[in-house]
């Protein structure tokens, strides 16, 4: 709803669900709406995000490469013709690639490769580095 309202699509609902401002809003902040109660909220947003992820793996899973790309490029042409789409599909690739990352440095993700754990806190110094200039451009 949030994205339908910001950038006229809500394509990006199955990406990036119901953000939590989105959310806040809809509650109008609410006394009845605990800290707790968001976190759970919160919680279930990404779990269904993931269920949707791996739903979206599977053709590559079952090594049918071919139709996973097709399938793919088919729904990039589909959100980047959403105003800012292009955009939001680099962002949430970004993300993406950076929680997989940071996953799979996690010593207790049981994989654990310090290594790559460190390159992401690097890459994400850097989207936050980058993302203030972008700002400071943008305001100055």
């Amino acid at each position: 709803m949030l994205f339908a309202f910001l950038f006229g699509s809500d394509k990006f609902g199955d990406y990036i669900g119901r953000l939590a401002m989105a959310t806040s809003a809809l509650v109008a902040d609410s006394p009845d709406v605990s800290a707790k109660d968001a976190r759970t909220v919160q919680r279930r947003r990404v779990a269904r995000l993931a269920i949707k992820l791996a739903e979206r793996l599977v053709m590559w899973t079952e090594e049918d490469h071919d139709v996973a790309k097709a399938v793919w490029a088919s729904a990039v042409m589909d959100l980047g013709g959403a105003s800012y789409g292009t955009e939001l599909v680099r962002l949430i690739g970004k993300v993406y690639s950076l929680s997989a990352y940071q996953f799979l440095g996690a010593t207790d993700s049981g994989v654990g490769m310090p290594s790559i754990a460190k390159w992401a806190k690097g890459h994400y110094a850097h989207m936050q580095r980058s993302g203030d200039a972008s700002k400071a451009k943008r305001d100055g």
